[in-house]
């Protein structure tokens, strides 16, 4: 099936886009213009996945948006949606509110769908994979295992996570061990993404992680400011960037075509303080925020 027959565009496969972070990624993909755009949902005839992305891009740019069908679990379906691409930006991950009591339940569709697309990225001689990760990949926020700076070299213990955590720590472990056992004619430029607690607005239903935390914050549930010990990051800026780690015409480093790249700003600890601390205040008279305490918690990155 030619997914895109009038395009002389390059190609660019988005995984997962309905979800909070790949609708974000599709439309600031389709803005820019420089690419024809494909889209992986589980079923592009669920209106009620659709919908709100339709509504969210407008009708002229989500006319220009392909849709696929496509299941993290279905490497079939995945090597489908990857034929014939140039690029791939991987964002498809579970992410959800609650922790599951069997971890696989994350930790399997992230490993095997994270491989099934490197695997059809292979086969399909794709240019360059954009992967996004996480910052709990790279250290732990446990003060008791807190480094002074950390740098892309660092990996966390996935034993110290939660079911997410751990996904997100064995999902770029995998992908990484991958591209090590590639044979150097089957090569393709790879770029990890490592944002850290991405808020912001949403494209999306409600139903997620990050969406449910600041619902939480915004109403009024937490007592107080909680402790959050991982920088937070705009979800635009995180689209932004993997917009941008494609764009690039240079290889990602020096004699490697491989990199991960850290984003997420202690700054924005403050300006949530900030911002939130009326609501909470009002809501709970015993609260106590304190910017400059909660700014200091958060992790030194390189």
């Amino acid at each position: 099936m030619e997914f895109h027959p009038q395009t002389t565009k390059p190609i660019v496969v988005i995984t997962g886009v309905t979800g909070y972070l790949g609708s974000h990624c599709a439309e600031q993909f389709l803005k820019d213009g420089t690419y024809a755009v494909r889209g992986t949902v589980r079923d592009k005839n669920n209106e009620e996945k659709i919908a709100p992305l339709r509504n969210a891009l407008g009708a002229e740019l989500f006319s220009k948006l392909t849709l696929v069908n496509a299941d993290l679990l279905d490497p079939a379906s995945i090597d489908h949606a990857i034929a014939g691409a140039d690029y791939v930006v991987h964002t498809a991950s579970p992410n959800p509110m609650k922790q599951p009591k069997d971890e696989n339940v994350l930790i399997k569709p992230a490993v095997e769908g994270t491989l099934a697309v490197m695997r059809a990225a292979q086969k399909h001689k794709v240019k360059r994979v954009v992967q996004t990760s996480s910052l709990l990949a790279i250290f732990s926020p446990a003060p008791s295992n807190r480094k002074e700076t950390y740098s892309d070299k660092d990996w966390s213990d996935p034993e110290t996570k939660n079911a997410y955590g751990k996904s997100k720590t064995l999902t770029e472990r995998a992908a990484w061990e991958f591209m090590e056992k590639l044979p150097l004619k089957d090569k393709f430029e790879f770029v990890v993404i490592n944002p850290g607690a991405i808020m912001g607005p949403t494209y999306v239903n409600n139903g997620f992680a990050s969406g449910e935390f600041m619902s939480d914050l915004l109403s009024g549930k937490f007592p107080r400011m909680p402790k959050v010990m991982i920088p937070l990051v705009n979800v635009r800026d995180v689209a932004k960037a993997h917009l941008l780690a494609l764009k690039s015409r240079r290889p990602p480093v020096r004699d490697s075509p491989c990199v991960r790249k850290q984003c997420g700003s202690a700054r924005l600890h403050t300006q949530l303080t900030r911002d939130c601390q009326d609501t909470i205040l009002a809501r709970a008279s015993f609260a106590i925020v304190q910017s400059k305490q909660h700014h200091g918690s958060t992790i030194p990155l390189s």
